[in-house]
């Protein structure tokens, strides 16, 4: 029975945790996109009451302010989004965290795995991304893997 739960958990930290090519519970090899602190933090909150599903939407209808929001959707894999602010310079990234970012912590010269709980205003991380970056300020990406460094 226990030989069965762990390759099950096994299973599910391979098929749920690190982004493609990656070893569950390392960070990527590569230097990160980003090092900083976490200035500002925001679960992702979906809409799903008096909202339009995008499948009934007209792109030839104008569109108002007074119009309801986009319902979202149900494959929406977002969590939340931090910001991350590099010392001195002023650099910061706007980041979407989802269901596919790898969240370590370091502890005990290793590396546990987090959730986006431990992604709070003050801690200091490493984030790598490999997708397109909006070239706005922010910069403006989705995480691969987000290292939250211990104190």
């Amino acid at each position: 029975m226990m030989q069965r739960f762990g390759a099950l958990l096994l299973l599910t930290v391979v098929a749920c945790g690190a982004p493609a090519g990656q070893p569950t519970g390392e960070p990527p090899d590569d230097e990160p996109f980003i090092e900083g602190t976490i200035t500002d933090r925001a679960p992702f909150v979906p809409v799903t009451e008096n909202c339009l599903p995008a499948d009934q939407l007209d792109p030839d209808t104008p569109v108002s302010s007074d119009d309801p929001p986009v319902c979202t959707d149900p494959a929406n894999d977002v969590v939340g989004r931090i910001l991350v602010e590099e010392p001195g310079d002023g650099n910061k990234a706007a980041l979407t965290i989802t269901g596919g970012t790898q969240i370590l912590e370091e502890f005990g010269g290793g590396y546990e795995p987090g959730d986006f709980a431990r992604l709070r205003e003050g801690a200091r991380v490493q984030a790598w991304v490999s997708g397109p970056v909006a070239e706005s300020f922010p910069l403006q990406a989705t995480a691969d893997a987000v290292l939250v460094r211990g104190e």
